[in-house]
C-alpha cells in the first residue's frame, strides 16, 4: 500500500470520527442556528467550485508533455485522485441537501428538522476534514507540471548541445 493511499485511508478514518462526533455532539451548536446553517451553505458552495477547479486540472494534468508512455503511467493515478475529488463533491452536495431538507420541513415536524441539521453537521463536520486534502492535491498537480517542463526544458538542452 503506497504512501497516498494510507494517508487517504487515515483521513477518511478522521473525517468520519469527526463527522460521528459532530453528530452525536453538535446540537446545540446547530439546531435552530440559522445563521450556522448559512455558513455551512455558503462554505460549501465556495469549495464545491473550488473542488471543480481542482478536477480540471487533474483532467489537464493527464495531458502534460511526455508521450503516450507517461499518460499511460499516470492514467491510474489521475483517474484515483478524479475519484477522491468526485466523492468529496458528491459529500458536499450531500451535506447541502441535507440542510435545504431541513429548511423544507414543516415547522410541526420539529423532529425531524432536528435530525437533519444535526445529519448535515455530521457531514459538513466530515466533509471539511476531508477538504484539508484539497491544498495538498492542488500542489501535487503544479508539482507534477513544473517536474514536467524541466523534463522537458532537459530533452530540448540535451538535443541543442548535441547540434
Amino acid at each position: 500500500m503506497n504512501i497516498e493511499r494510507v494517508a487517504y485511508v487515515s483521513l477518511l478514518v478522521i473525517a468520519a470520527f469527526v463527522g460521528f462526533a459532530a453528530y452525536r455532539l453538535g446540537g446545540p451548536l446547530i439546531l435552530g442556528n440559522e445563521k450556522a446553517m448559512d455558513v455551512i451553505v455558503t462554505l460549501f458552495s465556495i469549495l464545491a467550485g473550488f473542488i471543480i477547479a481542482i478536477m480540471s486540472l487533474l483532467n489537464t494534468d493527464a495531458l502534460r508533455p511526455g508521450g503516450w508512455k507517461r499518460v499511460q503511467n499516470d492514467t491510474e493515478l489521475v483517474r484515483r485522485r478524479l475519484d477522491r475529488q468526485q466523492q468529496l463533491f458528491w459529500l458536499y452536495l450531500a451535506t447541502l441537501t441535507f440542510i435545504l431538507g431541513s429548511r423544507l420541513v414543516p415547522k410541526s415536524q420539529v423532529d425531524l428538522s432536528n435530525e437533519l441539521q444535526r445529519v448535515s453537521f455530521g457531514l459538513a463536520a466530515a466533509a471539511l476534514v476531508l477538504s484539508y486534502a484539497l491544498p495538498v492535491v492542488l500542489r501535487g498537480v503544479q508539482v507534477a507540471r513544473l517536474e514536467a517542463n524541466v523534463t522537458k526544458e532537459k530533452k530540448k538542452a540535451s538535443i541543442l548541445e548535441r547540434n
